[in-house]
């Protein structure tokens, strides 16, 4: 080496690192201009490793607290296979507004799949709201319209406006409730053909006078309930249009004999196929069938 050079590489509040610098061939010595040099691109470097790190922890966080509003685990359920389909729209650090859940409740089983208003924390102090509600009014009120009720009452507690999507099921063998909080209603799948199960509900938290029915369902073994957010019938395709509620259906009908996991990605690679650009909203799929064997 005929010369080199060494500058700190130094953050907000502590030294990163060093920048060194070293010439061999040329025979060139370092000036003090070469030194100031180096300074400006160290202070550029630290700059780039601390976002760098701040993304990074900013990912890390929200991944946390998007694993903490969904299930540590899909349930096992007698009688029933169960698959999801779950992918958060925007940045890595922007926690989604989409949520599902199973859970038991008298002996039976509850699953509830919502969209909140929003994204990042405000978003995701909602979710947790609307989950731990739904789960405290299934042990005291187990109709599926009596907990959105709840939820609803709730969220019309908050000091600002809490607006939230959810539909929610009670169900045990091939037996079951749902009723829909201004939800997309879930589709039945059978050897008759898909159809959507439920009636439409009000938006939860948005108005005062507000109404759910529980509509009863019934499974045969094979028969298949698949709940969705609207991030999957609004994907967005070539020409603005929407990939809508009848290309889901077709999807499902030509899928009807495969399982929850196969029917995901047959699902997956629809939208997929169709998606123009990136996905815009976030997307929640739970795909449920019944294969009998429970009472």
């Amino acid at each position: 080496m005929r010369a080199a050079l060494t500058v700190p590489i130094k953050g907000r509040d502590r030294r990163i690192g060093a920048l060194t610098l070293v010439n061999s061939d040329s025979g060139r010595v370092f000036r003090p201009d070469d030194v100031a040099f180096a300074e400006q691109i160290s202070e550029r470097a630290a700059l780039a490793i601390e976002n760098a790190g701040l993304y990074t922890e900013l990912s890390d966080v929200a991944r946390t607290l998007q694993n903490s509003l969904l299930p540590d685990a899909l349930p096992r359920i007698e009688g029933w296979e169960i698959a999801v389909l779950y992918r958060p729209a925007g940045r890595g650090n922007q926690v989604g507004g989409d949520f599902y859940d199973f859970w038991e409740a008298g002996g039976e089983w509850m699953m509830m799949i919502g969209d909140v208003t929003g994204k990042g924390i405000a978003a995701a102090a909602v979710t947790s709201l609307v989950r731990h509600t739904a789960w405290t009014a299934s042990d005291f009120e187990p109709g599926p319209a009596q907990v959105l009720s709840r939820v609803d009452l709730a969220l019309k507690r908050q000091r600002s406006l809490s607006v939230c999507t959810a539909l929610c099921l009670r169900f045990a063998g091939g037996r079951g409730t749902v009723a829909s909080g201004g939800h997309p209603l879930p589709l039945l799948v059978s050897a008759e053909g898909v159809r959507e199960v439920g009636r439409h509900g009000t938006l939860l938290g948005a108005f005062e006078a507000a109404h759910w029915e529980e509509v009863p369902f019934e499974l045969s073994p094979g028969g298949m309930l698949v709940a969705f957010t609207d991030g999957v019938t609004d994907a967005v395709g070539g020409g603005g249009k929407r990939f809508g509620l009848e290309r889901l259906t077709t999807v499902l009908a030509d899928a009807s004999e495969l399982d929850p996991v196969g029917v995901r990605e047959r699902l997956l690679a629809a939208l997929d196929e169709f998606q123009a650009g990136e996905q815009a909203d976030d997307t929640a799929v739970v795909i449920m069938r019944y294969v009998g064997g429970a009472s």
